[in-house]
């Protein structure tokens, strides 16, 4: 298809590279159809099958940019349960001894009938493990016999992992968004997001259609977290899913990059914009404790101010650290009532204990006590406000239709 390059000359819709998609039925790639899509047969038996089951390889597709199928394999289910056992003993039983959020398993929500799925979004800074992360729950969830729905929404990723049920290069082609709009990566993996948030009421009907038949949704995310976190089709996606299911964002952070107190400080920042951005509740992963156990910065930047502004001293000279001191004092309630734990996606410490048997479900239990009022009143005030417009243009009409007889 050709591009438009006058800016001057509107654009047809049989010139628009984009035409094709919007037409296109995302239905027409699930479970039992001919090519690789969006639900697999084999990604479909993910998480409805026993951990023994075995899955068959994917194949994969080409097409426009529009609709194309992205190349490679994921691994079967029975690998991934065997890998669980490939944890050393050692790392298990330091998993056991990590400082955890403090709080036990919550009881569930009075609110909570427990017949819908855990709906996580990972989302973070660019190499901070969100991928490693999520293929480290889908094996300890695995493990304990739950049953995972995988959703991969990063089209510019060349291998994955962890089995998906959803991949969205199987309908976005991410170097055909480039070569066609002549797009850098990360405007190309913008755009390619927000062709696939236009069709995301199709992926909702397929979730709705499986809802009852696991315990979690576990959804991957580009890696460059401005893509996700701050553009329109992230919030598409993100107030689409938690309208419908309990949803949580868990923000995976680096550990060896909040040793710093100035890192730490632009890390908590960051991550209070997420909070407010998507309004959900929120989750603290600090990754790579294998690599730097940081739950100092848990345990004593998080509970003591004093302790974060001795910690500030010594770059207290610099601008940077006069900001951070500054930021400190304003974010301070932020953080220290935030729920966090201590992970390591490489060997599993962590997982199991703290973010999957607390972290989350706590998560959960302010999602139906907390959020889900919020939610419903914003829906209500929302219908109400259409309702009044909606009124408002009746009356209007018919101001001016008594003018016209009048006349």
């Amino acid at each position: 298809m050709a591009n438009n390059t006058n800016s001057d000359v509107p654009m047809k819709a049989e010139d628009d590279p984009f035409a094709e998609f919007l037409d296109m039925d995302l239905s027409a790639h699930t479970a039992g159809s001919s090519g690789a899509g969006l639900e697999t047969t084999r990604q479909a038996e993910v998480g409805a099958s026993s951990p023994s089951a075995s899955s068959s390889s994917s194949s994969a597709s080409s097409g426009t940019a529009a609709s194309t199928s992205a190349k490679g394999s994921s691994t079967s289910p029975s690998s991934d349960v065997n890998d669980v056992k490939k944890v050393p003993e050692a790392a298990q039983q330091k998993e056991k001894q990590l400082p955890t959020s403090g709080s036990k398993r919550p009881e569930p929500s009075s609110n909570d009938d427990g017949t819908l799925p855990t709906v996580v979004i990972n989302v973070g800074m660019a190499g901070s493990g969100k991928s490693t992360l999520m293929h480290r729950m889908y094996l300890e969830l695995l493990a304990q016999k739950k049953r995972v729905y995988m959703i991969n929404l990063d089209p510019a990723v060349r291998d994955v992992k962890y089995p998906r049920h959803i991949d969205i290069r199987d309908t976005i082609d991410y170097k055909g968004v480039m070569s066609e709009y002549g797009h850098g990566p990360n405007g190309a993996i913008m755009t390619s997001l927000g062709l696939f948030a236009m069709k995301f009421d199709q992926v909702l009907g397929l979730l709705e259609k499986r809802a009852k038949d696991f315990d979690y949704v576990l959804i991957d995310t580009p890696g460059q977290i401005e893509v996700f976190g701050w553009s329109a089709s992230g919030q598409i996606i993100a107030d689409t899913l938690s309208t419908g299911y309990p949803t949580v964002i868990n923000y995976v952070l680096d550990s060896a990059r909040c040793t710093r107190p100035v890192t730490f400080m632009s890390n908590m920042l960051y991550a209070c914009s997420i909070l407010y951005k998507f309004q959900l509740p929120f989750v603290l992963s600090f990754n790579k404790c294998d690599v730097l156990n940081c739950s100092f910065v848990r345990d004593l930047w998080f509970k003591d101010q004093r302790a974060f502004l001795e910690a500030l001293g010594k770059e207290e000279k610099t601008y940077l650290g006069s900001l951070s001191r500054s930021m400190s004092h304003v974010l301070e309630e932020f953080y220290t009532n935030l729920t966090s734990c201590n992970v390591s996606a490489h060997t599993g410490e962590g997982v199991s204990t703290s973010l999957l048997s607390e972290s989350l479900p706590l998560a959960r239990k302010e999602y139906y006590d907390l959020y889900l009022t919020y939610l419903k009143d914003r829906a209500a005030y929302v219908s109400k406000k259409r309702d009044e417009e909606a009124a408002e243009k009746m009356k209007t009409f018919e101001e001016k239709m008594k003018v016209t007889k009048n006349n």
